[in-house]
């Protein structure tokens, strides 16, 4: 089973990388956590499993990197996979 397959049954969503400022550099999610201070607020996710989060600050800069690659979204407080489509 791919990495996609798992986040799409709810059994991981492990963030590859968090934006952690508004030039869009971003880092592994452990770093983003210990030299930024960051915890996610949203990850979006690319049809090969790759993933990119972000604060809520940095949430577009983070959405318009790979605008027309993203397919689902999901967010802290609903922890819930959905479709890029309801984002937008």
């Amino acid at each position: 089973m791919d990495k996609l397959e798992k986040i799409l049954k709810g059994e991981i969503i492990l963030i590859d990388r968090v934006v952690v400022d508004i030039d869009g550099f971003a880092v592994p999610s452990k770093r983003a956590q210990n030299e930024y201070g960051i915890d996610p607020d949203i990850v979006f996710v690319r049809d090969d499993g790759w993933t990119l989060g972000a604060p809520k600050s940095l949430e577009k800069i983070a959405y318009k990197m790979w605008e027309n690659e993203w397919a689902y979204f999901a967010t802290k407080d609903e922890k819930k996979l959905r479709p890029i489509q309801e984002y937008l």
